[in-house]
């Protein structure tokens, strides 16, 4: 049995292991991740918007080279994706195979051109590359507008939308878009802004 002295020798230990022993450490609540940069923010709300605009286009109601254009919208969002493969899928699936086919145009494609320009306009896309010979996708998207510019409405195979923007309207608001590009980096980029301003000079005077 312990004695009176080792029990207040215990005891003693124990108060001062209490009072001496180091603190737990305190609670430090997890960091919060930083913010993305204002850039970053501006090109998910501008590409939202891009994509509000697609959708809310009556694809459902007019065809293309191969039938009702319900492809449009899941296609016009493969133009805007991280993917390079997705985007020159696209390019060559949709724009130059479906909404132009082999210099035919059809009722989709007044929409798709419009959908081509909302997307020239977003910040970060037009430099992204396309998958095609080097070229970004400002070169693709321009020559498409352009190519089916020189069609016009008298291509169109089929009835057109009854509020579809014939295609000479859909070529004079391209002006402001077009104007960005004829000092762009590449000289591809450049050569074909020039040849869509042509275009659009034309479809202004007739």
């Amino acid at each position: 049995m312990a004695t009176l002295k080792e029990w207040a020798s215990a005891i003693r230990k124990a108060y001062r292991d209490a009072f001496t022993s180091p603190a737990p450490p305190a609670f430090k609540a997890p960091k919060r991740p930083d913010p993305p940069p204002d850039s970053l923010l501006l090109h998910s709300a501008a590409r939202r918007d891009a994509f509000t605009f697609i959708d809310y286009l009556p694809w459902d109601q007019v065809h293309h080279a191969y039938g009702q254009a319900i492809d449009a919208r899941s296609e016009l969002r493969r133009l805007i994706s991280d993917d390079e493969d997705e985007r020159m899928d696209a390019i060559c699936g949709f724009l130059y195979s479906s909404a132009f086919h082999q210099y035919t145009i059809y009722p989709a494609t007044p929409f798709a051109m419009l959908s081509v320009l909302r997307i020239l306009d977003l910040p970060d896309v037009p430099d992204l590359s396309s998958g095609m010979r080097d070229r970004p996708m400002a070169f693709e998207l321009l020559h498409f507008i352009r190519i089916c510019a020189e069609r016009g409405q008298v291509g169109i195979h089929g009835t057109p939308h009854p509020v579809a923007p014939t295609i000479e309207q859909v070529t004079s608001t391209c002006e402001s878009i077009c104007h960005r590009f004829l000092t762009h980096i590449e000289p591809c980029v450049r050569s074909e802004a020039e040849a869509l301003s042509s275009v659009i000079a034309r479809t202004r005077q007739s």
